[in-house]
C-alpha cells in the first residue's frame, strides 16, 4: 500500500502528539518545585494521552485495518523523531545502544 499524504499526516500527527506528551511528562517529573497535581505539564500530557485512542482508531480506519503496515509506519517515524528530539531538543547524546 503506497503512502499518501493523508496517511503521512496521520502518522506524523500521532507521533507528534505522543512525543509531546512524553516530553511534558518528563518536564513535569523533573520539576521538583511542584507535585503532580500542581503541574500544568502533567495535565496537558494526560489530556494528550486521553486523545490518543480516538486518533489511533481513526488512523486504523484510514488504513483499512492493515495493522502491520500502520504499526510499521508508526514505529519507524517514532524512532526517527524520538532520536531527533533527544539529540537536538533535549541535547542527549545517543549511542549505538540507544
Amino acid at each position: 500500500m503506497p503512502v499518501d499524504y493523508k496517511t503521512f499526516f496521520w502518522v506524523l500527527a500521532l507521533v507528534g502528539i505522543e512525543m509531546a506528551a512524553e516530553f511534558l511528562l518528563q518536564k513535569s517529573a523533573n520539576d521538583t518545585t511542584k507535585n503532580m497535581a500542581q503541574s500544568n505539564e502533567f495535565l496537558y500530557a494526560l489530556l494528550l494521552y486521553i486523545a490518543m485512542p480516538f486518533l489511533i482508531y481513526n488512523f486504523f480506519k484510514l488504513m483499512k485495518n492493515d495493522f502491520a503496515t500502520a504499526n510499521t509506519y508508526w514505529q519507524v517515524l517514532n524512532l526517527v523523531l524520538g532520536a531527533a528530539i533527544a539529540q537536538f531538543v533535549l541535547k542527549q547524546n545517543l549511542s549505538y545502544v540507544n
